[in-house]
């Protein structure tokens, strides 16, 4: 028997059991095609909380924006400063977020709403990753480079 699914809104949605037990899947979030785990091991549970996702999801694109401003705020000094281009040239606000591209999305039911988010640093930081959380209020997390 499969636990994988498809559903409605995000099409294919597949069971990790190596990984745990998570559902996977992909969706697009602010443009960005971005793959999902949702930590859940009974498939009912995974599809309630993907349709609350679903519904969250105009939400959650203003986050993304946000959350790639945010970096921007956090870590532009720091681009700039330490790990400059080879030709000395520093990096704009709006340079730096039209780099970022989310790449994961990790939703962990322990987290009470919280969504974990990855974003690939367009070479940024030398193929590092960038992460922020968001809240279930909307609220972002420090930025940081991970990998």
């Amino acid at each position: 028997m499969t636990l994988d699914f498809d559903h409605p809104v995000l099409g294919p949605v597949q069971y990790q059991a190596h990984y745990g037990g998570c559902y996977s899947g992909m969706l697009v979030l602010d443009g960005d095609p971005a793959r999902f785990d949702l930590w859940e091991t009974d498939a009912n549970d995974a599809r309630r909380r993907l349709d609350a996702l679903v519904v969250r999801m105009p939400d959650l694109n203003t986050q993304i924006r946000a959350a790639k401003v945010h970096s921007a705020v956090h870590l532009l000094d720091l681009k700039n400063n330490t790990w400059t281009q080879e030709d000395g040239s520093e990096v704009t606000r709006d340079q730096f977020v039209a780099r970022l591209r989310l790449v994961h999305l990790d939703f962990r039911p322990q987290a009470e709403g919280q969504i974990d988010l990855t974003f690939d640093d367009g070479d940024l930081f030398f193929g590092h990753v960038i992460q922020v959380s968001v809240d279930a209020d909307g609220g972002l997390s420090p930025a940081q480079i991970a990998g």
